[in-house]
């Protein structure tokens, strides 16, 4: 459809000036009705990957020239571990979750470390980012991009809240993310939700793990030994 109208614009272009008038009317009005029809859906498309809740993002940050989108988001679970252990998991999740292509420790000491993971990101590919962990015991943690290939923002805390019973763990996730130049919103998203999913659900099942495995062995000691006479 757009072929056509092109070939009778250049036609138009070079028809004789006395016919050019009464045709001219007719063949543009065509051609751009067929620019916007065949423009439209893609517009539509753009449209929609705009956030319905504008509480969860921010829309654009400007460095300089260059503009940047930023997305949020903040996850919430109860593990059924007592904190130190989901503590503990957290660390493991620096170099272990499932999702990292490889990782390791660059450098650790009492309170921070540095570390560096290779993933692999949705329509991107693969990506190489070098973190910094800071603790702040009992319950928090704060996690702070230091350079990447492919982001220029990828931070986020871990709050850690014990349970009455001693034996749960409630814990808030939260991460800020922004590619370097203009990336398109739904990949934002994508990243967050995947890379956070799995990081809470490798420290959920480790920290589980762990209290079932100490509650078996406190069992098993509490076991009265049987004697027979």
């Amino acid at each position: 459809m757009m072929v056509r109208e092109l070939a009778l614009f250049i036609y138009f272009l070079r028809m004789p000036v006395p016919k050019q008038t009464s045709e001219a009317k007719t063949i543009i009005t065509n051609l751009v009705m067929t620019c916007v029809l065949t423009l439209f859906p893609f517009a539509a498309f753009f449209a929609h990957l705009a956030p319905a809740n504008a509480q969860e993002s921010q829309p654009v940050e400007e460095h300089g020239d260059e503009k940047k989108i930023r997305e949020s988001l903040k996850l919430k679970v109860t593990i059924n571990a007592r904190s130190e252990f989901v503590w503990s998991a957290v660390h493991d999740a620096r170099t272990k979750y499932p999702g990292l292509t490889s990782a390791k420790m660059i450098s650790e000491d009492e309170q921070k470390s540095v570390f560096e993971q290779t993933f692999q990101v949705p329509f991107i590919g693969y990506t190489n980012c070098t973190f910094a962990l800071t603790d702040y015991p009992p319950g928090r943690l704060e996690y702070k991009l230091l350079q990447s290939t492919y982001f220029s923002v990828l931070d986020g805390t871990w709050i850690l809240i014990p349970g009455v019973d001693g034996h749960s763990t409630d814990v808030e996730v939260s991460c800020n993310v922004a590619g370097k130049g203009i990336v398109p919103r739904f990949v934002l998203k994508m990243i967050l939700s995947r890379k956070l999913a799995k990081q809470v659900d490798f420290v959920k099942a480790v920290a589980e793990n762990k209290e079932l495995e100490t509650k078996s062995s406190q069992t098993q000691g509490k076991l009265p030994s049987t004697v027979k006479i």
